[in-house]
């Protein structure tokens, strides 16, 4: 490609190519990240009434602001759910945090 052509107007490489139209991708519910320090300090209340041994609490509240932020909510909830079917929270804690999941949810 001679240097003429290259700064006045010459081939372009991507011509033709159509982008992507961002409706027609999947769209998924995932955790709001403009409100995600008030997700945690929430989640912080919730775990912190909850009957959750003390060492398992950070690990679980990272697990379930990973999962419900870069999956989905509902891969989320599904954790949620297993934890309580090992009896690791109980039911009415697992509600809660259910509830302040579809609270934070944003489609994107």
């Amino acid at each position: 490609m001679s240097r003429r052509s290259k700064y006045r107007g010459g081939k372009k490489s991507n011509q033709g190519k159509k982008k992507d139209n961002p409706g027609e991708r999947l769209r998924k519910p995932l955790l709001n990240l403009g409100r995600l320090d008030y997700f945690k300090y929430d989640l912080n209340q919730i775990m912190g009434n909850s009957d959750m041994e003390e060492e398992h609490i950070p690990s679980f509240k990272a697990s379930v602001t990973a999962k419900s932020s870069q999956r989905s909510i509902d891969e989320a909830k599904d954790y949620i759910l297993d934890i309580e079917k090992k009896e690791k929270i109980t039911r009415e804690t697992s509600i809660q945090l259910c509830k302040l999941l579809d609270r934070y949810t944003k489609i994107r």
